[in-house]
């Protein structure tokens, strides 16, 4: 537990030391932003003109009209911020992953104090194994969506329960990369997370924090890659090794 914020400043260091985490890191910022923009684009065009269009059709008041507009754009603001918030993590993350795996890779071997492989034979290895590595985290995702259904049932009746499986489920999402690297089967996956269930789950509770924030969740998704493969390596690698 004690791991949590140290780790912090730890995993900010390695983006000094190493440049192509930065670079490796600036992809899924400008996969989120691209999403955004177009996604931005479609709300606050076509479908807002639709929603006008449409009351215009209904309304002779103008002051009608004028007040119902403005409740469309919040309602609509209010569903891009909610939509933003829920898909990020999931969208963002099946594009980005290849380029996440290179970058948990580049730390675990700092961390380690080996070598780093070459940029350019990092890409190719990355590349090789694209389609696995999509077919992995598509995979992911699909278990990322029935436990987030599952923690929205639970919030109805036991609120508490839900954030702790929101938490849970935003740290495995990233540390998912070093199992996955390691070839760690389900148990040793389980087994991982429940020795150090405590710091991974209040890891994931801050990071939960972060990503709900649009724009900011952009810069967290490559940070948080490198935190929880920090958090990896210290609490668990050596133990596996």
């Amino acid at each position: 537990m004690n791991l949590i914020f140290p780790s912090f400043f730890e995993a900010l260091s390695y983006f000094r030391k190493d440049k192509w985490l930065i670079v490796l890191g600036m992809i899924p910022v400008l996969i989120g932003l691209a999403i955004y923009y177009y996604m931005g684009s479609w709300i606050y065009g076509d479908l807002l003109v639709f929603g006008q269009d449409y009351i215009r059709s209904k309304m002779a008041s103008q002051s009608w009209l004028n007040f119902l507009t403005t409740i469309l754009v919040v309602v609509l603001t209010v569903a891009f911020y909610f939509l933003v918030s829920w898909s990020f993590v999931i969208v963002v993350s099946l594009f980005a992953s290849p380029f996440n795996d290179m970058m948990s890779s580049r730390v675990e071997r700092l961390l380690l104090n080996e070598k780093s492989v070459h940029i350019g034979e990092s890409l190719s290895s990355a590349f090789g194994k694209f389609f696995f590595t999509i077919l992995n985290e598509g995979k992911k995702i699909l278990f990322i969506i029935f436990v987030s259904l599952l923690g929205l049932v639970l919030s109805l009746f036991i609120p508490p329960l839900s954030i702790l499986v929101s938490s849970a489920l935003i740290a495995v999402s990233f540390i998912d990369y070093s199992w996955g690297r390691h070839n760690l089967k389900l148990g040793s996956c389980l087994r991982s997370y429940r020795k150090s269930f405590l710091t991974y789950t209040l890891a994931g509770a801050l990071f939960l924090v972060f990503i709900s924030i649009p724009i900011v969740n952009l810069f967290m998704l490559p940070f948080a890659v490198v935190y929880f493969t920090v958090l990896f390596v210290k609490l668990d690698l050596r133990k596996i090794e």
